[in-house]
Formats: structure tokens, sequence, C-alpha cells
């Protein structure tokens, strides 16, 4: 997802120190498959009904499954979840007027159910200039964005070893 980092006001923490990691992070903590799952373990543990109950592992996707089912615990859980990620992306368009936000995760593997009300949310919640101008997708790199990513950022970070640079340069000029 995004990685923004917003101080608090006053740009530290109640002890006039920088805030921490965690306090920076609580929209993409609070999206994570394993947030999702454990607020859902959480309230069927403290007695909610829920269909979830019978599930030997939960999990996002079983959450979301759940939700598509019409489950009450889960449909909560999910439309809080799909409310929190579309108002940090109305932030981010906002702030950064991107025409184009890649989505990708693992919780993103559920496609629609998580593209469309996050999408609206977003696009609903962010200013004309960044509304209109915005597309937000899903990755199609499934579950290998993370290492495609980084491996452009070494590519284009690392300085390439002489003997390539040379072949690259002979070939540029038409020698062999």
């Amino acid at each position: 997802m995004t990685d923004i980092e917003t101080p608090p006001a006053g740009g530290g923490g109640s002890d006039g120190q920088p805030p921490t990691r965690d306090a920076l992070e609580p929209r993409e903590a609070y999206a994570s498959g394993t947030n999702i799952a454990a607020r859902a373990r959480e309230a069927i543990e403290s007695g909610v009904s829920s269909s979830l109950r019978d599930v030997p592992t939960v999990t996002a996707k079983e959450v979301a499954a759940h939700a598509l089912a019409g489950d009450p615990l889960a449909v909560r859980i999910w439309d809080e979840t799909m409310a929190m990620l579309g108002s940090g992306l109305a932030n981010v368009l906002d702030v950064f007027n991107p025409a184009l936000v890649v989505l990708g995760g693992g919780v993103t593997r559920v496609g629609d159910q998580l593209l469309v009300p996050v999408r609206d949310a977003a696009l609903r919640d962010a200013m004309g200039p960044a509304r209109d101008s915005a597309d937000i997708i899903l990755t199609e790199l499934g579950s290998d964005h993370d290492v495609m990513s980084a491996a452009v950022v070494a590519f284009e970070r690392l300085p390439m070893p002489a003997q390539l640079t040379a072949r690259a340069e002979r070939r540029q000029t038409g020698g062999s």
C-alpha cells in the first residue's frame, strides 16, 4: 500500500519525541490481512455471534468470503476496513494528486470486493482536482509485486559493472 508518514500536530509525540512507526501507520496496520483476521477472532472470542465461529482458522480471506455471504460480523469488519482504506487513499490523492494509485498485497486478492468500495470512498472523499484526475487499480503482478518493485529499484540504483557498461556502449555504436 502507500507508506506516508505524517506526524501529529506539533511534529512529535506528546513527550516532544518523534512518534513511533506504529503510531504513523494505523491505516496500513488496520487494513492488513493479519489485523482483519485478528479483529474477527477477538470479536468471536468476546461472544459475538458469527458464522466465522465454525471456521478452524479465521483469515482475512475467510472474513471477506463470510462478508459476501452476509455474516453481520464479517460485514462490519470488512466495511470498516474498506472505509479506512478509502479515507487514507483520499488523503493520498489530495496531498500528492497522483494520476494512478496501484493497490497490492494479500488482501487485494479478493479483487472487486476490495477495489470497488475503496475506490468509491477515496474518489468520493477526495477534493475535486485529485478526484477528477486519479485512477485506482489493483496490481497485475499478483503477490510478486513486492519482489518486482524491489528489483526495479535495485536495477535503477545499483551501478552497472564496467564490463556491462562497455558492452552496452559497443552495441550502441555498432561495435562488437
